[in-house]
């Protein structure tokens, strides 16, 4: 139901650490900033388990409520 728009998603590798390994993506996403910041919020949610690291949020046109996004998106898993 929320009315967000990805635009862009970029891998941006794996990091193996010492006991476990780090999978990240770059999201681009449009939309009203409530509808962004329940987007991650559900991201983050237990039936996701994802991380947002990074986020930056600016006016995506002039004259507009629309947003945009930028995250940063980790999960972590142990072998």
């Amino acid at each position: 139901g929320l009315k967000v728009r990805v635009t862009e998603m970029k891998p941006q590798g794996t990091q193996k650490e010492d006991f476990y390994n780090k999978f990240s993506v770059s999201l681009t996403v449009d939309g009203d900033l409530k509808d962004i910041l329940q987007f991650i919020h559900a991201l983050q949610g237990p039936s996701h388990h994802l991380i947002v690291t990074q986020f930056s949020l600016e006016r995506a046109f002039q004259n507009t409520k629309t947003m945009l996004a930028k995250l940063v998106v980790n999960r972590i898993l142990i072998p």
